[in-house]
């Protein structure tokens, strides 16, 4: 799930929605004196008529905006006037107005910082960022350290894309005392487009530990902390950007997919089912959560809707194989495997459980062949060879059988089962000493299970252990054996 671009942008440029037009002219005693005489008085007596509605019912009325632009229409070059009547218009929306009285404004006081600050604030009402960032460097020629206007600038970059530039702005600007809380959401949000991942999210947890609760602050968090493997953590904070009240599939998808990570399959379930429930992504893991679940006849529903939607899904039909062998539907299980491979060949545990349900119904030769198909695919799984040890086995290749379940051992599948039926088949070959030896450790590793079975087979006249049956260290193990248990 992609972030939106940009969740926060603290543009902290003047606002005529909050602060009233004396906020923006402010002159000395001495300063208005000499305005008295540098200014035909009609027009400083229109100004002070518009200056006197300041804090009251008409501020930014019509009567005000007159008065105004009559003391600029006296007055071209009174620049106060000019200045208020680009806030009153600026305040009640007329922003060409306003840029024309701006832009003659700046004619009369190239340097007048306060101009382009409201220009570039009506650059960014009109979705004009190029100008605005024009603006503010403007702004920064004449004042660099102002650390406003460098986070200003630094949030446009953002916003244009330019996330190289808007760095270094918003670190410089992050040095400045009292700077507001969507400062590091801002940087944030540079970094990671950057591929700056860790620095991102340092960046958003310390946005967080001002704002905790934020919502778009926790999603950003826990996607990285989901990157990055923390997925405990990662929950926690995408909680906080869920609201049950009114859920955002794509944060109860993550969330269930997370949880599902963790092995918490009810928690899981809950949030898939909030998800988008038609997507193919939520209707697998819906299914992979019941599976573990052992709820296999829904485990099947979802992931056949899953497969209604991409029928060549083989990681699917690999589930739905196993839910259904899961329910004993051998024959649909064998087909859903065999699709499976269809799809991807060398899937070692497809591979595998097809094998073994082959074994399961007694399709020896279909079972050898494809434990045979597994070994080439992974030469050292040891449950593949004990696997296919018993399957020659039951078909009497002796030679065969012996070879992989001593290869089973030798990987891993160290089985009391592999060890037993060597001592019998080692017996068969009269080879005695490896068919004791095997004997032995199938006694030590499970003598409830072998010991009453050797017992029972030296009740038959014949036996596949007639080779050691007589000797004396075979009567030694035995009893040894029959007097512990």
């Amino acid at each position: 799930m992609s972030l939106v671009f940009l969740l926060y942008l603290s543009f902290s440029l003047v606002q005529p929605s909050t602060l009233s037009v004396c906020q923006f002219v402010s002159f000395s005693v001495s300063q208005f004196l000499a305005l008295q005489t540098q200014v035909d008085p009609r027009a400083l007596e229109y100004f002070r008529k518009g200056e006197a509605l300041i804090g009251t019912a008409k501020e930014y009325s019509d009567e005000q905006q007159l008065y105004f632009a009559k003391a600029v229409e006296i007055a071209p070059t009174f620049a106060p006037a000019r200045h208020n009547l680009a806030l009153v218009y600026l305040k009640r929306g007329k922003l060409d107005d306003a840029q024309v009285q701006l832009q003659e404004l700046l004619k009369i006081d190239p340097k007048n910082v306060n101009a382009r600050l409201l220009r570039a604030d009506i650059w960014v009402q009109k979705q004009d960022l190029d100008q605005a960032g024009e603006e503010l460097e403007q702004v920064l020629a004449l004042q660099p350290g102002k650390a406003d206007v460098i986070e200003q600038l630094g949030n446009i970059r953002v916003r244009q894309k330019r996330f190289a530039e808007a760095v270094p702005l918003l670190q410089k600007a992050a040095s400045a005392p009292n700077v507001p809380p969507e400062l590091q959401f801002n940087l944030g949000l540079a970094f990671e487009n950057l591929g700056r991942k860790d620095e991102a999210l340092t960046s958003y947890l310390e946005f967080l530990k001002k704002v905790p609760d934020d919502p778009q602050g926790n999603l950003a968090a826990g996607l990285l902390l989901k990157e990055k493997g923390d997925k405990q953590e990662a929950v926690n904070h995408l909680l906080k950007a869920f609201d049950p009240k009114q859920p955002d599939p794509a944060i109860a998808e993550e969330l269930g997919n997370l949880y599902l990570d963790l092995g918490k399959e009810d928690e899981a379930s809950k949030y898939l089912a909030r998800a988008n429930t038609d997507s193919l992504a939520t209707l697998a893991n819906m299914g992979i959560a019941a599976k573990r679940q052992k709820q296999y006849p829904q485990a099947e529903t979802q992931f056949r809707a899953a497969l209604a939607k991409d029928p060549r899904n083989a990681e699917i039909w690999a589930h739905l194989a196993d839910v259904l062998a899961a329910q004993k539907k051998d024959q649909e299980a064998i087909q859903a495997y065999q699709k499976a491979l269809e799809l991807k060949p060398d899937d070692f545990d497809n591979l595998f459980n097809l094998g073994s349900l082959y074994a399961n119904v007694g399709r020896n030769t279909e079972a050898q062949r494809t434990f045979e198909q597994a070994l080439k695919v992974d030469e050292k799984s040891g449950r593949a060879h004990l696997y296919l040890g018993v399957i020659l086995d039951r078909q009497n290749d002796a030679a065969a059988a012996r070879s992989h379940y001593l290869a089973a051992i030798a990987n891993g599948a160290d089985e009391p089962q592999a060890h037993f039926r060597l001592a019998v088949l080692f017996s068969r070959d009269r080879i005695p000493d490896e068919a004791l030896k095997h004997l032995a450790i199938a006694f030590e590793r499970q003598p409830d299970k072998y010991v009453p079975i050797v017992q029972d087979e030296l009740n038959n006249i014949h036996s596949d252990l007639d080779p050691i049956r007589y000797t004396k260290a075979f009567a030694d193990l035995v009893a040894k054996y029959q007097k512990l248990h």
